[in-house]
């Protein structure tokens, strides 16, 4: 049982040592960017769409509208708008978020360009997904903050037919 308590002891000062070596402190009198990085991906369920993944029975949806929304205050919020690629995925990188905390902001997509497939079936009724961290990671600017919003579901009405 001793043994097993040391190994773990080590292995968890050896990883905590390997990600505090990831992020390099600045050189004296510089200035580092903050930047933070937020992905997802939006799918159509069931529709055999361009791109279709056969193992998750998905269709990216091109071209749909994700919005990361973030609290500055109660009062005052920073919305920032993108679209989708041809693969349904998305990335929001800003560096407007001077204080930011990644329980104040999430990421809303509400609607589908596709009419055949338009109802929002995950994250539920109000769209939005808080954001999960995934990365840190040194940039030529700075430093960059990698969350995931993770996936949004949509699927036809019930009764209407797949394009």
């Amino acid at each position: 049982m001793k043994m097993a308590w040391l190994r773990f002891l080590v292995l968890s000062l050896f990883i905590v040592l390997l990600s505090a070596r990831g992020i390099p402190d600045p050189p004296p009198g510089a200035h580092l960017k903050f930047t933070v990085g937020v992905e997802g991906i939006v799918y159509c369920k069931s529709c055999k769409l361009p791109g279709y993944i056969a193992n998750i029975g998905m269709s990216p949806i091109p071209g749909a509208t994700a919005i990361l929304r973030c609290r500055t205050n109660s009062t005052n919020a920073i919305s920032v708008p993108i679209k989708t690629n041809s693969g349904g995925y998305f990335l929001f990188q800003t560096s407007q978020l001077t204080s930011f905390t990644s329980s104040n902001c999430r990421v809303y997509v509400t609607n589908s360009p596709l009419r055949k497939c338009n109802v929002l079936v995950y994250p539920g009724p109000r769209g939005s997904n808080m954001l999960k961290f995934e990365r840190a990671f040194t940039t030529n600017n700075g430093i960059e903050y990698l969350y995931t919003s993770g996936s949004f579901v949509f699927q036809p009405k019930k009764g209407l037919r797949c394009p």
